[in-house]
Formats: C-alpha cells, sequence, structure tokens
C-alpha cells in the first residue's frame, strides 16, 4: 500500500512542475558590491550572572551602545552579539 501511495505522490509532484529547476536570478551590481561584510563579534557578560533581587547595577544597554560606538569606528557593518544579552532572568533558578 506505501508504494502505491509512494508511486502517487511521486507522480502528481512531477506533474504539478515539481521536476522543474528553479532559475537563478543574475546577481544584480547592487548585491555584487556586498561580496564582503566586516564584521564585529561582541563577547560581554549579561545579565544572567546577576543573582540578586532587582535591577543590576550597571544596565547592559549602556554597555552595548558603547560597542556598538566603537564598531562603527572600525567600519563594522555588522555587529553580533550574546543571545539573551538584555534578558533579566536569575540563574539558577527552578527550571536550571
Amino acid at each position: 500500500m506505501m508504494r502505491i501511495y509512494s508511486f502517487f505522490l511521486m507522480t502528481f509532484l512531477l506533474s504539478t512542475g515539481m521536476n522543474t529547476v528553479c532559475a537563478i536570478e543574475p546577481y544584480s551590481p547592487e548585491q555584487l558590491k556586498w561580496n564582503r561584510v566586516r564584521v564585529a563579534a561582541v563577547q560581554m557578560t549579561g545579565t544572567w550572572n546577576w543573582h540578586a533581587g532587582g535591577p543590576p547595577a550597571v544596565d547592559p544597554a549602556d554597555k552595548v551602545v558603547e560597542y556598538i560606538d566603537r564598531a562603527g569606528e572600525d567600519g563594522a557593518e555588522l555587529i553580533v552579539f550574546p543571545e539573551l544579552l538584555l534578558g533579566y532572568f536569575k540563574v539558577p533558578n527552578p527550571t536550571t
């Protein structure tokens, strides 16, 4: 039964044009100028190391702005920060 189902499925897909190769559009001159990107990767401690009640003593957003300014001065076009950098949660917590 599975072979029959597979046969009909393949027949349907091939008859609906699924066998045609998608034509890839050539790159535009605007796309070609971006053959390189200068990336700044920032490694910094976030608020997950904070264990006390209430907000952290230093807002990490202030440090983020400093790193963005520095990366801009260095010519970075893309800045990568750690995930959950600006999240406020305690570690350890009941779920960890």
